[in-house]
């Protein structure tokens, strides 16, 4: 087949596009595959990539950009090459023509139940607002047009079949993968001369908390309250990620709180494995995840998880036995973090290792295989749609395991 597949960033360091070079490495083997991307690092020589004129911040504005110029630029691609596409693969409603949608986000859900003005007074925030606006504009047409909506959680498929009428016999979950044995700790990697060159003691309780962007969202300011309530406590709060604009931003959050000298910013970091291996336990208090990737790759990193019941998460573990789970406001998170200070190292390693087991079946190999089996669907299912027993398999189980 010849697939086209449309996404802004095709990057190692991007959550969704990350995830997928694993795809796109493994559908290259077997078909002819295009990128249509504003930045792709290609996992295979045989993938073809069209560049995407567009700029990357702010977002609403990349979104605009790239519907209008990816779909010229693919028009002109059919036309020039005098080629035909079998199957258009997008993500969130990037492009409205798509065959395939990648769904790793309910716009339309999070403006309605978790967007908050009052978090977000600032230009930013309105940037932000104009972004998740106009997907919301887009998303319900993309899903309905898509033959199948791929999404990686339970509970972000719920909330598509109640968004979109007609859509739930097109839904398929199939989780986002990650390396589960590149994420332990090497042998030999010094964990106290690591700590020691970002100045964190060895007697320290290191938190660590793990974000490209969206940090109102992910629950930071409300972490950075619930930290000035450890005043008594040996205790320091890595923020991992985030622009040079955006850590500025970051700090004068700390400064307002009063714990500027218990966190530690490091800004944008393409690997964040080693300060999940120089860390005591991951914190996450985020109020909307599709997945929530990073809680997944710091339980399979070894650290003992706190964080809130989002989708992905609450399918995976369970409170007080592989994770511990809060509330995304500083009172619960603060709990949450007393909870775990006060364990013993014996049960913070059980704690950790229950984790661990818990994440071991979001393997790359797990992805692949879905992922063939809905493209060995599509390939059978060529100019005819989507309907009777070939649909009925892969109807999304929606199965709430809370």
């Amino acid at each position: 087949m010849r697939i086209a597949y449309f996404n802004y960033l095709v990057t190692p360091d991007n959550p969704v596009g990350g995830s997928h070079l694993f795809l796109l490495r493994d559908l290259a083997a077997r078909h002819q595959v295009t990128v249509f991307a504003v930045a792709f690092e290609s996992p295979d020589h045989r993938i073809e990539w069209v560049k995407v004129p567009a700029p990357r911040r702010p977002l609403f504005l990349l979104f605009l950009v790239y519907q209008v110029m990816a779909t010229l630029l693919f028009w002109l691609y059919c036309c020039r090459k005098r080629a035909r596409f079998d199957v258009v693969h997008a993500v969130e409603g990037n492009v409205l023509f798509a065959d395939v949608q990648s769904a790793h986000f309910c716009h339309t859900v999070y403006l309605r139940r978790h967007w908050n003005w009052r978090e977000n007074l600032s230009l930013l925030g309105v940037c932000r607002w104009l972004d998740h606006w106009l997907h919301s504009l887009v998303e319900t047409k993309a899903y309905r047009r898509a033959r199948l909506v791929v999404v990686p959680s339970p509970g972000i498929a719920e909330e598509i079949r109640t968004l979109v009428k007609g859509v739930e016999g097109k839904l398929v979950v199939v989780p986002n993968p990650f390396d589960t044995n590149g994420l332990m700790r090497p042998a030999g990697w010094d964990r106290r001369l690591e700590r020691e060159k970002l100045g964190l003691g060895s007697n320290e309780q290191v938190f660590c908390f793990v974000a490209l962007g969206h940090f109102v969202r992910k629950g930071l300011p409300e972490l950075l309250k619930a930290l000035r309530g450890l005043d008594g406590e040996n205790v320091r709060l890595l923020v991992v990620g985030g622009q040079r604009w955006a850590v500025r931003q970051l700090r004068q959050w700390a400064k307002r709180e009063g714990v500027t000298d218990r966190v530690l910013f490091t800004g944008h970091v393409r690997d964040p494995r080693a300060f999940y291996w120089m860390s005591d336990a991951f914190v996450f208090p985020s109020k909307y995840e599709a997945f929530s990737k990073v809680c997944f790759e710091a339980a399979g990193a070894g650290l003992p998880v706190i964080t809130t019941k989002v989708h992905g998460v609450r399918d995976a573990f369970e409170d007080g036995v592989s994770a511990i789970f809060v509330e995304p406001h500083a009172a619960s998170i603060l709990q949450g973090l007393k909870r775990f200070l006060a364990m013993t190292s014996e049960e913070r390693s059980a704690l950790a290792e229950r984790g661990q087991a818990a994440v071991r079946q979001f393997t790359v190999e797990r992805l692949l295989e879905e992922w063939r089996a809905v493209h060995l669907w599509l390939e059978r299912s060529l100019g005819s749609m989507m309907a009777g027993a070939g649909a009925g398999r892969w109807r999304c189980q929606l199965v709430d395991r809370r």
